[in-house]
């Protein structure tokens, strides 16, 4: 239930940034003569992020189960672009079925969002677990999965910005397994009204 209930949201979400981007587009067309979303300014904003999500597994190991993960995250906002940078330190704790494994590992994770605009980014992102790649089915203490991630930003008063949004990835470089990650995003950061922030998607 919860993996069609990601699958759905994470389809919703997508689809209505597509829609986002092309009325931004279109709209920046006229007025600008250009289609790219960029800021003046540019800087670093730092936040907690916390995530919920459902590891499905096959191969060298079918345990399924959902797990919970917390990150510091620095996010750099580019100037006289549109792109945003973020990278998060943490570990997640994870909860398989029919088994008493329960592991908890550590995560980076690495990710390069595009402003579509209205405060709508995605892009690519790259999830490592380090410390006991075993218990995911890897040969190795890592296992790195590559996917996407979209996040929705909302500015708070006091300098606050909540994020959030889905994440999908899924297991790179590993031979007879593969693990598909489902998963939804919640962040809280501070700075919300330096410049470089205030100035992102802001029309």
């Amino acid at each position: 239930m919860f993996k069609k209930f990601v699958s759905t949201a994470a389809i919703l979400l997508f689809a209505g940034s597509v829609f986002a981007a092309s009325s931004v587009a279109e709209n920046r067309s006229a007025a600008r003569g250009h289609l790219a979303s960029t800021r003046s300014d540019e800087g670093f904003m730092p936040a907690i992020g916390i995530g919920f999500g459902h590891l499905d597994q096959s191969g060298n190991s079918d345990a399924k189960g959902d797990g919970i993960n917390a990150q510091l995250i620095g996010s750099y906002y580019f100037g006289n672009s549109a792109w945003i940078g973020d990278a998060g330190l943490g570990f997640q704790k994870q909860y398989f079925r029919g088994t008493d494994t329960q592991p908890t590992v550590g995560l980076l994770t690495l990710d390069g969002r595009y402003d579509f605009g209205n405060r709508f980014s995605a892009g690519p992102v790259a999830d490592i677990i380090f410390g006991n790649g075993g218990d995911f089915g890897s040969a190795n203490r890592y296992l790195t999965l590559l996917g996407v991630i979209g996040l929705k930003e909302f500015t708070l008063a006091n300098d606050q910005m909540i994020r959030a949004g889905l994440k999908y990835d899924t297991q790179l470089g590993q031979s007879n397994q593969t693990n598909n990650y489902f998963g939804v995003v919640v962040q809280w950061g501070i700075g919300a009204n330096n410049s470089y922030v205030k100035s992102a998607s802001a029309y």
